[in-house]
């Protein structure tokens, strides 16, 4: 089961197809980037970005509810990433959760690098992908994209179909090596053997 987390912060450059399998969860304010018509199955978070009466309206939906304290030592995604784990999520779509603060970005691209499954995270001018291996990229030429390490070492790295391609290599955590590649046709392929990354596709 697919599940999206519709996260607070800057409003996503996109959204992502929704389908009437997919499980979603409102985490407090990226009811913001709901569409209107959308049903979630889950709105949960302390509501402190969510007027009372837009939450009334999701009871009114048949929406549940999971009210945390203001005061926790969890955020509102992690809640929602927790929510997804425990659901056995087959793969985790982030909606939102960039901008705003810088260290509610950091720490929200820490709490995906931490999931088990696949995870892609779509911001107000990328799209991230975790746990993807191999990954096809669709986009077109000259379009920008960013390899990062996640772990002490990437091994076995390729890069396919673009302006600087890599057969087999390592790339070690805090590397600059994988910043801005770009798309040389329609699609990039990339695969790795050991270790975790992120890869960002800037739009």
């Amino acid at each position: 089961m697919r599940v999206i987390i519709f996260a607070g912060g800057e409003a996503p450059g996109f959204l992502p197809d929704l389908t009437p399998e997919d499980y979603l969860i409102v985490a407090d304010g990226g009811a913001r980037h709901l569409p209107p018509e959308v049903i979630p199955d889950l709105l949960l978070g302390d509501m402190d970005s969510l007027p009372k009466n837009l939450q009334e309206e999701f009871k009114r939906k048949g929406v549940k509810l999971k009210i945390y304290p203001a005061e926790k030592d969890f955020t509102d995604l992690e809640a929602a990433v927790q929510t997804a784990q425990d659901l056995d999520a087959s793969e985790v779509v982030v909606v939102g959760g960039t901008g705003g603060r810088s260290d509610h970005f950091f720490a929200n691209l820490l709490l995906l690098a931490k999931c088990s499954c696949p995870v892609t995270w779509i911001g107000h001018d990328f799209t991230g992908y975790l746990n993807k291996n191999p990954l096809i990229l669709k986009g077109k030429p000259g379009q920008l994209f960013s390899v990062i390490p996640l772990t002490g070492e990437v091994t076995g790295l390729t890069i396919e179909g673009a302006k600087y391609p890599l057969v087999g290599a390592n790339l070690s955590w805090g590397t600059t090596l994988g910043l801005s590649n770009e798309f040389i046709a329609d699609t990039v392929r990339i695969s790795w053997v050991t270790g975790k990354l992120i890869l960002l596709q800037i739009f």
